[in-house]
């Protein structure tokens, strides 16, 4: 099933600088589904955060949600498990059990015991909320770190000095430009 994205206001105030081919353009395009969008993922050989919330009451897969998000992942997409960051924490140990390639992710710092305990081997956190020496006791025992939301250069640099594994961003195509950082710490 294709969703398509029809726009109902307009909120950066841009709309209007568009011609009217790419105006057409903008209201053809279709919301992918979870399969494409893992199976772009898998081509790429891209990571995908999985920040999944349960769906209001009312909705087709309010109680197989889960299930569900695991049955295309297994079944209907062409991505390695190991390319998806797991960071719902409900129904973890499920989760785990049936598939331990998931790369199990939490939102939240806590001790190393008890991010071991949860078989938790990467953060996904504010990049104003880690320091370096904390991303370094984490990797210290294999606990990556995602930082988020990363969009500039200079912020980039930054995590990347600090030791950050990966970083979410808006402006993937600015950083894909960056060999090295801009500055060494």
């Amino acid at each position: 099933m294709e969703v398509h994205f029809v726009p109902f206001r307009d909120p950066f105030g841009t709309a209007s600088s568009l011609n009217p081919d790419d105006q057409v353009r903008a209201q053809n395009q279709t919301v992918p589904t979870l399969r494409d969008f893992l199976d772009l993922a898998a081509v790429h050989g891209k990571l995908v955060i999985f920040d999944l919330h349960r769906p209001p009451s009312g909705h087709p897969y309010r109680d197989t949600w889960i299930n569900r998000t695991l049955e295309v992942l297994h079944n209907e997409s062409s991505i390695n498990s190991s390319q998806v960051l797991w960071l719902p924490a409900e129904q973890r140990d499920m989760v785990q059990e049936l598939d331990p390639s998931l790369q199990q992710t939490s939102g939240s710092k806590a001790s190393i015991e008890e991010l071991q305990e949860n078989h938790i081997v990467r953060l996904n956190l504010h990049y104003s909320s880690m320091s370096q020496e904390q991303i370094s006791k984490y990797a210290s025992v294999n606990i990556g770190t995602n930082l988020y939301v990363i969009s500039q250069p200079w912020l980039y640099s930054l995590a990347w000095c600090a030791g950050a594994q990966s970083v979410t961003t808006n402006a993937p195509h600015i950083l894909r430009n960056l060999r090295r950082p801009l500055f060494l710490m």
